[in-house]
């Protein structure tokens, strides 16, 4: 690849700043560069229409990303995406671009994917391969047990281990089930202790819907750590079936939120 280009390229995803003699480039051709995920980690209850949108801000770049099903067939889905592309707004041609992936149902694996922007024709691009993308597991928690909050108040959490061959090298804490702390993660010990600094408490968020005049309200679960990490854990159904929990993230470097749901989303890249 000619250096220059990977210069600028590298440039925009780091956040820097793009000069005027940088817009002369050639143009970059991102279907070589850019290669489709081989599965897509969702969750259950995926349906026609639904979409999800979130922004991320850093000290260099504020970036939106979106993902959306746009199309159904009886054993797959038709989604869009621009998760991974949104750093690419400052490159030379890299702003709007998005992915069409065609996506088994059962499986949840990429069976095809495309790249382009709104009103251009979709190119094809390579999808990794599953050697280096495995199905998700979810390992059973060794256990069940009272977790102390900080104000001493006590409630049950499941206990999950991370090992090393035989050792266990980390112990984390999660609400257990049916219990209104559920999924919701409480703390760490091992490599790196992560403590609660507080109770988690509970807050309603309204973000943008399908009605621009009538936002959704989604509740969830804030929890704030000693070191300075932030979360608030949600159960909204729609983030759900995008595998997603975390209504708003936030640390001394970062902060990312969800900013829109809806339910009717349409396809917005010339698929044919």
């Amino acid at each position: 690849m000619n250096s220059r280009i990977l210069a600028l390229l590298l440039l925009a995803l780091s956040g820097g700043f793009v000069s005027a003699d940088a817009q002369d480039a050639p143009p970059i051709d991102y279907t070589k560069l850019i290669q489709a995920p081989a599965r897509l980690y969702l969750g259950e209850g995926l349906a026609l229409g639904m979409r999800y949108e979130r922004r991320t801000k850093t000290p260099s770049q504020e970036v939106s990303e979106f993902m959306a099903v746009v199309g159904e067939a009886e054993d797959r889905w038709e989604i869009e995406t621009n998760q991974g592309l949104a750093t690419l707004a400052e490159a030379p041609g890299g702003a709007g671009l998005t992915l069409a992936l065609v996506v088994e149902k059962k499986s949840y694996k990429v069976l095809l994917a495309r790249i382009g922007k709104v009103g251009q024709p979709l190119q094809t691009i390579k999808v990794l391969s599953l050697e280096t993308a495995p199905a998700p597991s979810a390992e059973a928690p060794a256990r069940s047990e009272e977790f102390a909050l900080p104000s001493g108040k006590k409630v049950q959490a499941e206990v999950h281990l991370t090992k090393a061959g035989e050792e266990v090298v980390a112990t984390a804490w999660v609400g257990a089930k049916g219990t209104p702390l559920a999924g919701v993660w409480l703390g760490m010990r091992g490599g790196t202790t992560i403590r609660l600094r507080e109770d988690p408490s509970s807050v309603t968020v309204e973000v943008a819907s399908d009605d621009p005049q009538r936002p959704r309200p989604i509740a969830a679960v804030k929890t704030a750590f000693d070191n300075g990490l932030s979360t608030w854990d949600c159960q909204d159904e729609i983030l759900r079936a995008f595998n997603q929990r975390t209504l708003r993230s936030e640390t001394e470097h970062f902060t990312t939120w969800i900013t829109g749901v809806q339910t009717q989303a349409k396809k917005t890249l010339t698929w044919k």
